[in-house]
């Protein structure tokens, strides 16, 4: 029994599922905050998007909150629970379009309000209207404006419409002549011949014909009338006439011999030439014109075909004209060929051929053609300027653009495409779709520079970086461009420019800045090689060449030997220590080569703290660490673990002897993505007004009472520099030091 009474609920359920489905109009299931909840498939190609992202679009995303209707059509769904009006809504493509929306609230079965949106689009339909009010006022204005006099009558012959060209041709106000019969512009004799012709009308005859008018001064005016009678549902209701003053004819014909003569002497003295030929494309008539621009005589050519004259490669092209002119009666049809002069070189000839061989009194094809050789020689010219400038932009990696401001649109050349890894196929390109090209970090400078170029502030001069889409390569771009400016209004109308891709440039100049860096840095560790040469190795080394003169020379004595003997020793350990050093020092810029890897800071202190965990106990020493903003880096994890282990040591050793030592090691980034990281301390702190200048120096000790070579700052101000980054440091005595280190991500 259950089973029966379900069955017409499912089947009304799949009727409901189907119409939902297939229906042309959108439908949205909403709440009536705007939430969606489903979108049929006509919804989701009326927004073009998909129904995941049309249920998570706003309302404002979907419906153009500018529309005047929107709040008014919100305001009686919010009173009434339903509504129905016209929408601007919102593509995904950014585009709008006009809808007809029906909107209405519901209860739904769990007892919670919904809401039911049914979009048509409409703007077709408003095109449609539109375009029919176009039509209409064009029409309007073409009886208003016309030269002809319009006059309609009713059934009763009474004046129900005139245009000012009627009213004004019986020397009448429209406004007079409404709703007078129509017997009262005639004289009795005009009368009886226009009742008769009423009859005619009812009777459906349509005919032209000569009549006289009354003007209102009452004098006559002769004229052509052509009279339409109209019926609706099968009876007559009236007629509908054209007129045409023809008082001026009779005198326009008396002048038509001279006006003749004055056409004959046109055309014979007229620089285009004009032929009438036949279907079959032999000359009838050629304008004087012809002979100085061809040289051929009327002798010669009356009577034979046009081909004959053609240039070879014309020939099947000049027939699709010939058919194409045969085919289209009254129609000019553009034509370009090539004709043979008389001396033997062939011409470049544009013109129009019109078929009028249905017209009795002219019968032929009648062709209009300009000798336009001088000009297809200066275009040749250009397209061949255009060619080479093509090839040297190319050949030069110049690629070039036209942005217009007003549209937004971007015109790209080939070669534009290519460098940005785009097909040239691709959808119409803009201004706001061109960003996502360009690397982040170069894109409010980018927009920013434009902006000014765009205001006249400057000339559009700058370099960036784009990311292209195909390879996800990095490339550095050199553009330059001018405005193109309304001389009327003095704004910008376009900008066009070049681009250049500098990438191998930009390498070449950072690879030249690198060596220059190594080279000075290795200027620099040859000073301090010959530092220590001079200063730290000469005093042992004297001492070895002195006491090892006087074993030699046995200038010793039994007592004094073993005195030689220790001093000898010292001083070699001297000069084994400061080979140690050198070792260390030339060491720490070899091992650059070392693999890189993620570097996570945590772990990396953890491992100093259980390397000096002895002696943070004995010195009871707090060690803070803050990693929240970033934890990792890609480095040489032994490079920063030597960095971090001589300024932590550092600290400990360099304490305040009044208060337990506590250090602090952070890390962020700053605005140009470098890592920062500090080491801060409550230490003794650095004397920085004498000390700043030599504190990185080798063998540079500034505190006597701690043990020391002077070597630990410098080693870490090498691996830094080494690792890319630099180092800086802040200190005042008696509070502190912090060493902040800046290493490019």
């Amino acid at each position: 029994m259950s089973d029966h009474k379900n069955k017409p609920q499912n089947q009304n359920e799949a009727i409901y599922k189907m119409c939902y489905e297939h229906s042309l109009d959108g439908i949205l299931l909403t709440v009536p905050n705007g939430t969606v909840l489903a979108a049929n498939p006509a919804a989701c190609a009326i927004f073009g998007m998909t129904e995941a992202e049309i249920c998570g679009s706003t309302r404002s995303m979907l419906f153009y909150p500018g529309d005047p209707n929107f709040k008014k059509l919100s305001i009686e769904r919010e009173q009434n629970g339903a509504v129905r009006g016209e929408l601007t809504l919102m593509r995904k493509d950014g585009s709008r379009l006009i809808a007809e929306i029906s909107n209405r609230v519901f209860v739904a079965d769990n007892g919670e309000l919904r809401a039911t949106i049914i979009i048509r689009d409409i703007t077709e339909k408003i095109r449609a209207e539109k375009k029919i009010r176009e039509t209409e006022e064009r029409y309007k204005q073409i009886v208003e404006l016309s030269q002809e006099g319009i006059w309609l009558i009713d059934e009763y012959n009474n004046t129900t419409f005139v245009n000012h060209a009627m009213a004004a041709m019986l020397g009448y106000k429209r406004e007079e002549m409404l709703g007078m019969q129509l017997f009262e512009f005639m004289d009795e004799e005009s009368r009886k011949i226009s009742e008769s012709n009423i009859e005619k009308r009812k009777n459906g005859i349509t005919e032209q014909h000569d009549f006289v008018f009354l003007k209102k001064d009452g004098t006559k005016v002769l004229v052509i009338i052509s009279t339409t009678p109209i019926f609706k549902n099968g009876l007559y209701s009236g007629a509908m006439a054209m007129i045409t003053d023809i008082t001026q004819r009779k005198l326009a014909e008396e002048s038509a011999l001279s006006s003749e003569e004055r056409f004959k002497e046109l055309v014979e003295n007229n620089n285009d030439a004009i032929l009438l030929l036949d279907k079959n494309l032999l000359t009838v008539y050629r304008s004087p014109a012809t002979y100085r621009m061809m040289g051929f005589t009327d002798q010669e050519r009356i009577g034979r075909s046009y081909l004959e004259l053609a240039h070879p490669d014309d020939i099947k092209q000049i027939k699709r004209f010939q058919q194409l002119v045969l085919d289209n009666p009254g129609k000019p049809i553009p034509i370009k060929v090539r004709a043979k002069h008389t001396n033997g070189h062939y011409l470049w000839l544009e013109g129009i051929a019109n078929n009028l061989m249905h017209n009795k009194s002219v019968n032929a094809i009648v062709v209009n053609l300009r000798d336009i050789s001088e000009r297809k020689k200066a275009e040749d010219k250009v397209q061949q300027l255009n060619n080479r400038l093509r090839i040297a932009t190319e050949a030069a990696n110049v690629c070039i653009w036209e942005w217009d401001v007003i549209t937004n649109e971007l015109t790209w050349d080939d070669a534009m495409y290519r460098l940005y890894g785009l097909s040239a196929k691709e959808d119409a390109f803009n201004f706001k779709l061109w960003p996502r090209y360009v690397h982040p970090d170069d894109l409010q400078k980018l927009l920013t520079d434009s902006d000014d170029a765009i205001k006249g502030i400057r000339p559009l001069d700058t370099d960036f970086r784009i990311i292209r889409p195909s390879d996800q390569a990095v490339r550095h771009i050199r553009s330059k461009a001018l405005n193109v400016i309304d001389k009327k209004t003095g704004k910008v109308l376009k900008m066009i420019g070049s681009n250049w891709d500098i990438t191998d440039r930009w390498l070449a100049k950072h690879e030249k800045e690198t060596i220059l860096s190594d080279l000075v840095r290795r200027n620099d560790d040859l000073e301090q090689f010959a530092y220590i040469i001079s200063h730290n190795l000469r005093a042992p080394v004297t001492n070895v060449l002195s006491l090892s003169d006087m074993l030699i020379n046995d200038d010793v004595d039994q007592e004094s030997k073993p005195i030689v003997l220790q001093g000898l020793d010292l001083s070699v350990k001297k000069i084994d220590l400061i080979i140690n050093d050198l070792n260390n020092i030339f060491q720490s810029r070899k091992r650059i080569g070392d693999k890189k890897e993620k570097v996570y800071f945590q772990p990396l202190v953890d491992d100093i703290k259980f390397s000096i965990n002895n002696m943070m106990q004995k010195e009871n020493v707090t060690l803070k660490c803050y990693f929240t903003e970033i934890d990792h880096i890609v480095t040489v994890r032994s490079y920063l673990y030597s960095v971090l282990y001589n300024l932590i040591l550092n600290s400990i050793k360099y304490r305040n002897q009044e208060t337990d030592p506590v250090i602090t090691v952070s890390t962020k980034i700053d605005d140009h993505k470098y890592l920062i990281l500090t080491i801060t301390d409550n230490g003794k702190g650095i004397d920085l007004k004498r000390n700043k200048e030599m504190l990185f120096g080798l063998y540079q000790r500034f505190d006597e009472t701690v043990e020391g070579r002077g070597l630990g700052l410098y080693m870490v101000k090498t691996q830094v520099e080494v690792l890319g980054g630099t180092i800086q440091v802040d200190s005042e005595v008696g509070i502190g030091t912090t060493f902040s280190i800046t290493i490019p991500v």
